[in-house]
């Protein structure tokens, strides 16, 4: 497990509104390559979940509204 801080931290910035990548990583201060690690580990242990709005369609690496 990485640095406790650093999952804290990044369940702050979930728990204040914060909902994209690079807001949650700006806000956690963790770098943005490195989230998708911290909340896979967290959804893991049930502390958080992944949901998209309807609407959101996945184009590659970008995300656009239908």
């Amino acid at each position: 497990m990485r640095s406790p801080r650093h999952y804290a931290a990044v369940l702050r910035a979930i728990a204040s509104g914060h909902h994209t990548l690079s807001v949650i990583a700006r806000e956690a201060g963790v770098e943005r390559s490195n989230l998708p690690a911290y909340l896979a580990t967290l959804q893991d242990a049930g502390y958080v979940e992944r949901r998209v709005p309807i609407g959101i369609v996945r184009t590659g690496r970008r995300q656009r509204g239908a």
